[in-house]
């Protein structure tokens, strides 16, 4: 019930740190960034980026020179059917496309209210350096 106290501040803040990373990423080559809706109002409780084809096949490799630059992302989510309750079900060799597009792709980078505008300029920075010398590579 506390944090309920602080939420407005909360989103308030995740918002904030959308819009910079929106602006900071700007027109890149490399993900594709969380829609959104006119109709909605996003949280923003995880800043999701979308790899393009280009870097998809990289992510492992994306997300392990980010942790050694001091970035750390996580993926979500692994779809269901691949969780072990799931294949016990009967899912097992089960594929769905969106799903598994959605899960070779997605990168949740970091977001969280105590950021300061510092260390999203430094989030935003290491990204977009990784990524280019990685596309540099390939």
């Amino acid at each position: 019930i506390s944090q309920l106290k602080k939420l407005d501040r909360f989103v308030k803040r995740r918002r904030e740190i959308a819009n910079k990373y929106r602006e900071l990423f700007g027109k890149q080559g490399f993900f594709d960034l969380p829609d959104e809706k006119t109709y909605a109002y996003h949280s923003y409780h995880l800043f999701v980026i979308r790899l393009r084809e280009s870097l998809r096949a990289f992510k492992r490799e994306l997300v392990s020179d980010l942790r050694e630059r001091g970035v750390a992302t996580q993926v979500h989510y692994i779809p269901v059917y691949k969780h072990p309750m799931y294949r016990e079900m009967g899912y097992e060799g089960v594929r769905y496309h969106s799903a598994e597009e959605f899960y070779a792709r997605a990168l949740s980078i970091p977001i969280f209210p105590a950021m300061a505008d510092e260390d999203v300029n430094k989030v935003a920075d290491t990204i977009l350096s990784s990524c280019a010398e990685l596309i540099n590579r390939i």
